[in-house]
This record gives structure tokens, C-alpha cells and sequence, in this order.
């Protein structure tokens, strides 16, 4: 029995490596960033802790800065940094924002974290922004720390904040440090195109990109 259970944590340990792969692929084809995959070392118990330590640091190349994700979406950012291993801010910490648009109509907005487990909130929208629940929130890539086009939260419902002005937006995470022990830290610096149609072309002394 105890070898039974041993290997279905296997099956599912390789089943979400699979997802990571998947994702990898895709991140390095369509948003031409390189990735690391980092193990999960410690969790928070402190339910009011909304960090994570990774078993990558400064001599795996880590920097400050860096997106990290799963195989569904973003994660948090890489906030200390030591030789052999790292710290990241989860997106539900109550200082932590992530530029954002909605995937249906491109509506840009900032996403903060609430100190909550599994809740982000959108705030200082008008109450008729073309907003409705299960609206997919993916990284708009403004600011230039994640790139854009990765999911970050689905919108859950929308309230009217106290004030009666605005709409207080409460979206959940589509990542889940809780569910994973494998994640992905993303570059900031973009991979090297590979397609001659991707270099910058000098004419007449300006740069233009095809």
C-alpha cells in the first residue's frame, strides 16, 4: 500500500512536470522568454505570509525581478535573492500589484493583492466598465517585469465599493502554489529571435521592426 501511494504522488509529480513542459514550449515560442524551472523549498504556515522560497538563487542566474508562474499562470515576483535560493512575493500579498487586461476587450487595469488567500481585487473602475464575472485578467505587459499575454485571475463577482463611486472587483488566481511543487521562473531578458524577419532593420537612420 504504502509503494501504491508512493507512486500515484509520482504519476501526479510527473503529471505536472508534463504541464510545465507544455508551458515552457509555449512561453519560449510565442512570448520569446526563457525560463528556469525552480523547485518549492518552503511555504508559509502563516496564513497572513503570502511568500514562497525556491531552491534557485544568484548562482542559477536568478535576479530580482523575475515573474514566476505554473502551468496556468503567474505566481508572484522574486523579491530576495541569495546565492541558493529565492524568495517570492505571491500575487495575494496585499503590496503586490500586476499590470493587467482583460482578454475580451483589452481593458487595461492593476491588480492587487488583498492579504487573502485565493482573492485579488481590481479597484477604481468605474461601476460601468465592461467588466463581468469569469472575465479572464492576463498581463498586459506594461512595465516590462511580466510579459504579456499570461493569465493571472478570473474575475469572481463585482461590488460597489463604500463610497458608491467606484466597482471593487474580486477576481481569483488561476495559479496555485498550494496545488504545485514545480514552477517556472520567467527572464527578463527576451530570448534571441531566431527568425531574420524578427531583427531590427536600419534604414535611413531609423529602426523599424516587421
Amino acid at each position: 500500500k504504502a509503494q501504491l501511494l508512493k507512486l500515484h504522488a509520482l504519476e501526479a509529480e510527473n503529471h505536472h512536470l508534463r504541464s510545465l513542459l507544455s508551458a515552457v514550449q509555449k512561453i519560449e515560442e510565442e512570448i520569446k522568454t526563457k525560463t528556469v524551472l525552480a523547485e518549492i523549498l518552503y511555504t508559509p504556515r502563516d496564513p497572513f505570509n503570502h511568500k514562497i522560497t525556491l531552491n534557485k538563487g544568484s548562482q542559477h542566474h536568478i535576479q530580482l525581478g523575475q515573474a514566476v508562474m505554473d502551468d496556468k499562470g503567474i505566481v508572484g515576483q522574486i523579491t530576495q535573492l541569495y546565492p541558493w535560493s529565492s524568495e517570492v512575493t505571491l500575487l495575494t500579498d496585499k503590496d503586490h500589484s500586476v499590470p493587467v487586461q482583460v482578454l475580451r476587450n483589452n481593458i487595461r487595469s492593476i491588480v492587487t493583492g488583498t492579504g487573502k488567500n485565493n482573492e485579488l481585487a481590481l479597484r477604481f473602475l468605474s461601476l460601468n466598465t465592461d467588466i463581468h464575472p469569469n472575465d479572464l485578467l492576463v498581463t498586459s505587459g506594461i512595465g516590462g517585469v511580466y510579459p504579456p499575454g499570461i493569465p493571472v485571475a478570473i474575475v469572481q463577482r463585482i461590488e460597489q465599493d463604500s463610497g458608491g463611486d467606484f466597482a471593487q472587483i474580486i477576481s481569483i488566481p488561476v495559479a496555485g502554489v498550494d496545488r504545485n511543487k514545480q514552477v517556472l521562473v520567467l527572464s527578463l531578458i527576451p530570448a534571441e529571435p531566431t527568425d531574420s524577419s524578427e531583427i531590427p532593420v536600419i534604414e535611413s537612420g531609423k529602426k523599424e521592426r516587421k
